[in-house]
């Protein structure tokens, strides 16, 4: 008995730590990818003291938010240079 009580302590400790380190951060992706998916482009995922994989991919989502971020300005200024160009014409 006192062996198995042992051993569910155990676990409960190992658990604790998995959620800790590994479900916690992936929630914290999660939001992440809603938020940017609902236009937050300056969102930002700080996943220093993460496991290593999971750094490295918040990591890889703040570059692909950065991407998408410098992507969709530049179509801005490319969209609001063709409106200025076709007024330019409409007024010739």
């Amino acid at each position: 008995l006192g062996i198995s009580a042992g051993g569910i302590m155990i676990s409960v400790v190992i658990c604790y730590f998995l959620s800790r380190n590994i479900i916690r951060p992936m929630k914290t992706l999660v939001v992440a990818a809603r938020k940017l998916a609902g236009g937050d482009m300056k969102y930002r995922i700080r996943a220093e003291e993460s496991v290593a994989e999971i750094a490295a991919l918040g990591e890889a989502f703040n570059i692909m938010a950065s991407s998408i971020q410098e992507r969709d300005e530049k179509l801005r200024k490319r969209a609001r240079d063709e409106i200025m160009e076709s007024k330019k014409l409409a007024m010739i």
